[in-house]
């Protein structure tokens, strides 16, 4: 016998599930930040308190199986964890992480189909991202960055406060890099099947080296 409508429609409320997490810890502990993600949205904020918040929220079908969710402190390393385990459909499921202005000594994401944000505000000596798929913008604060996307586009902006090293990658997608307070730009970039732009006119502050590849898109800095 064939579902009524109906029934489908219970069917899938069912499976439905609503994430909405909160963990929290004091920033006086946390010298690194480690996030580790699967089809999750990532996205870092700057506050004043001096509390990090770890939020993890969202709906998703559940066929079989669950998310996990977690966080820990290791060594002075906070590492926040998500797991799909099972036959899972993500669809809007975000993890919001809320830090104060303190320098950290490294914040990194591992990502697996996941768009990553890193706003303005946040500073850290060493930003590293890596994504398979997903769209990538920092705009912290940092000394060095490594960002790889196997499949996205990356926009880094980048506010010096001094001589920075950024280190771009993706093999399907466009790099923009946009500066302010720089005044040289040490350049490698390469595009395989796309075109490589400098616009860049800054005349006072710091030195940026950048370097920057993709097979198909186009490099833009300004």
């Amino acid at each position: 016998m064939e579902k009524t409508r109906l029934e489908s429609k219970r069917e899938a409320e069912n499976t439905r599930k609503v994430f909405d997490k909160v963990q929290k810890c004091d920033a006086d502990s946390v010298d690194s930040i480690e996030v580790d993600v699967e089809r999750i949205d990532v996205r870092f904020h700057h506050w004043t308190s001096q509390i990090i918040t770890v939020k993890f929220c969202g709906e998703a079908d559940i066929a079989s199986g669950d998310i996990e969710f977690d966080t820990y402190i290791l060594r002075n390393r906070l590492y926040v964890e998500t797991k799909v385990k099972g036959i899972v459909e993500t669809s809007n499921l975000k993890l919001d992480i809320w830090l104060p202005g303190n320098i950290f000594d490294e914040i990194r994401v591992n990502g697996n189909s996941a768009q990553v944000e890193i706003n303005s505000g946040v500073v850290a000596r060493l930003v590293r991202v890596e994504t398979l798929s997903g769209n990538i913008d920092i705009r912290a604060i940092f000394i060095k960055a490594i960002v790889k996307s196997n499949g996205g586009n990356v926009n880094m902006h980048i506010n010096a406060q001094s001589r920075v090293d950024a280190q771009i990658s993706t093999s399907r997608g466009d790099i923009s890099i946009f500066l302010k307070n720089v005044r040289k730009v040490n350049l490698s970039a390469k595009s395989q099947y796309g075109k490589v732009l400098n616009k860049n006119r800054g005349q006072y502050g710091y030195i940026a080296s950048l370097k920057a590849t993709t097979k198909s898109g186009n490099i833009t800095v300004e």
